[in-house]
């Protein structure tokens, strides 16, 4: 542990380090903002990703919604729809429903558009998400990575991944949207936006007991876990490795996706000028690949 701690300590291996975190039960909640609200606004002429709209809901089911019903009911809503994604039968279909339509009063005012896509177009709404790991982050994690370090050096970027990571079943979606060829644009909101194409050279996978690199970033993605565990249940003094750890780490550039009591697009920091529409974009690119986003 002493040697983990001594070497994230170093403020030269620190200028390499770049990271983003994940709440899963928060992100999960996301992922039901993301397939449902989304499509369901969208219907009426609404962009829930200006001024961050889509970041302020997922932090309204996650705080609001056990307040509202009682304790641990965004849980079992969560657990409901990664249920229903996964497995895509009438039985999971009729449970997420279940617990969905049990919501009451500001609860199911919270939850409406889900109710309008349950009522409108039943099972054959959930029928029609993509095919491809749509509760997975790990996709999007490398994306913000890989913007950071194109934002802070015009160095190209030679990418390393684990070939057992998800991310791997998910390469050629990868390859299309980092591609040099990509054209030149500006893409996303406020100060969620992205200059394209990126400055990835290639993307290789590898194995991990082959990859020295890799196996630091085990290392590292463990140290990371390790801090966010003891954030979560308040930081006690008598964890002393987490302390030192999150002490280690305090000055590394991360990016977190989560949980908050904001609401505004001000608390939000979400009222920047927006770019292109990144689903419009992706659509482009990937079309322009010949790359099946299902």
């Amino acid at each position: 542990r002493g040697m983990i701690i001594a070497f994230l300590s170093d403020t030269e291996v620190q200028s390499y380090i770049r990271v983003a975190v994940t709440h899963k039960r928060f992100a999960l909640l996301g992922k039901i903002v993301d397939h449902v609200y989304e499509p369901i606004l969208r219907e009426n002429g609404n962009d829930i990703y200006v001024r961050g709209a889509n970041i302020a809901l997922a932090n309204a089911l996650y705080f609001l919604l056990d307040p509202f019903m009682g304790k641990a009911y965004a849980s079992k809503l969560g657990r409901a729809f990664q249920d229903l994604v996964r497995q895509r039968s009438e039985h999971a279909y009729i449970a997420f429903s279940k617990i969905v339509m049990s919501a009451k009063d500001k609860a199911a005012g919270l939850l409406a558009p889900v109710v309008a896509a349950i009522r409108s177009y039943g099972k054959a709404f959930f029928d029609q998400f993509p095919e491809r790991h749509i509760l997975d982050v790990a996709l999007a994690s490398a994306f913000v990575i890989v913007d950071m370090w194109s934002k802070e050096s015009s160095d190209k970027l030679s990418l390393v991944h684990d070939e057992s990571s998800t991310m791997a079943k998910q390469g050629d979606l990868w390859e299309a949207l980092v591609s040099a060829d990509v054209s030149a644009e500006l893409v996303g909101y406020d100060r969620r936006k992205t200059q394209f194409p990126l400055r990835v050279m290639s993307t290789e996978f590898r194995r991990s007991i082959d990859t020295p690199g890799v196996q630091l970033a085990d290392v590292i993605a463990g140290a990371v876990s390790a801090v966010c565990k003891w954030r979560l249940i308040g930081s006690p003094a008598s964890d002393m490795y987490a302390a030192e750890l999150s002490f280690a780490m305090a000055s590394v550039p991360n990016h977190r996706t989560w949980p908050s009591m904001d609401f505004t697009a001000e608390a939000l920091e979400t009222t920047g000028i927006d770019a292109q529409d990144p689903l419009d974009f992706a659509v482009k690119v990937l079309q322009a690949k010949g790359v099946d986003p299902r």
